[in-house]
């Protein structure tokens, strides 16, 4: 059974966020089937959370790593958008086409895993996966 999406003000989905809950705005929007401006999706082990479209997503969940888009927001909504729904905890810094590309494929490339284990942001149950790749393929 799917989990409902719920109806939030933006400045309220910092908690959903947090707790990989599905939320959507109140904005309005013709590319989301609620006429949202911003809302989360999930997938599989993948938690989304888009601005406007699925083009932007802002950061992403995957197992417990937390991805951030690092490029610079197309409109002042999107920043907004960022500022209220960032979950203030570690992340990895992505480009808007290699978040798209996580988003699409519901789990990240290896360099992107990576990345996070520079960070030292791998949780304890990936490491294993993590340490099978092989650094200089995805480098």
């Amino acid at each position: 059974m799917s989990e409902k999406s719920t109806r939030l003000a933006g400045q309220d989905c910092r908690s959903f966020v947090k707790e990989l809950k599905l939320f959507h705005n109140s904005g309005f929007n013709t590319r989301h089937p609620k006429g949202s401006t911003l809302w989360s999706e999930k997938r599989g082990d993948t938690y989304v959370v888009y601005s406007y479209g699925n083009h932007w997503p802002l950061f992403i969940n995957w197992n417990g790593i937390w991805f951030a888009n690092k490029d610079k927001s197309p409109s002042r909504t999107t920043t907004r958008h960022t500022s209220q729904t960032n979950p203030y905890v570690p992340a990895v810094p992505l480009s808007s086409m290699e978040m798209c590309r996580m988003a699409l494929y519901s789990k990240p490339e290896p360099e992107m895993l990576v990345k996070a284990a520079k960070l030292k942001l791998i949780p304890d149950h990936l490491v294993p996966e993590v340490t099978a790749i092989r650094v200089g393929a995805a480098a």
